[in-house]
């Protein structure tokens, strides 16, 4: 859903620069400042750091729109501690979180929340061999114990 919005026409037409940043349960404040930086066309030397990054950031977004795509996210800190400061300065921001805890969205201070509700363990086992590039049932005849025990830990 949220690749979906992302690669929407309307959303491409309406904002300057738009990044998908994929941020995890681990992850760090230089490492996601430079994903933004490099997703929206801005350089950046290797050894810059956090501030260095940050006034890049906020120089390259003054005046301009974005359309941001925070994915996987474990603590709302990415957004208030890193991310937030360093966007004030853009004409318009618009932020796509997805977490699997709403406290997150709340603490980011989400408008609204969409809540996907997890696939049957059919349709993950259905989803992970596809994604094995298996289509026939007799191919995974030995390794359906396994691949419920992955569906299992997703879901």
């Amino acid at each position: 859903l949220a690749q979906k919005i992302y690669n929407d026409q309307k959303i491409k037409g309406n904002f300057n620069k738009q990044a998908w940043i994929c941020v995890s349960q681990e992850y760090s404040e230089v490492g996601i400042l430079k994903e933004v930086l490099r997703k929206i066309g801005v350089h950046y030397e290797a050894d810059e750091n956090v501030g260095e990054l940050s006034d890049k950031l906020e120089a390259a977004m003054e005046n301009k729109s974005l359309f941001l795509v925070l994915d996987d996210v474990w603590h709302p800190e990415v957004w208030t501690n890193v991310l937030r400061t360093p966007l004030h300065a853009a004409a318009s921001v618009m932020i796509l979180v997805t977490t699997r805890h709403d406290k997150v969205a709340l603490a980011i201070g989400a408008k609204h929340m969409h809540r996907v509700d997890l696939m049957s363990e059919d349709v993950g086992l259905e989803l992970l061999w596809k994604s094995m590039n298996i289509h026939e049932l007799e191919e995974v005849h030995g390794l359906w114990d396994i691949g419920m025990e992955i569906v299992r830990k997703c879901g």
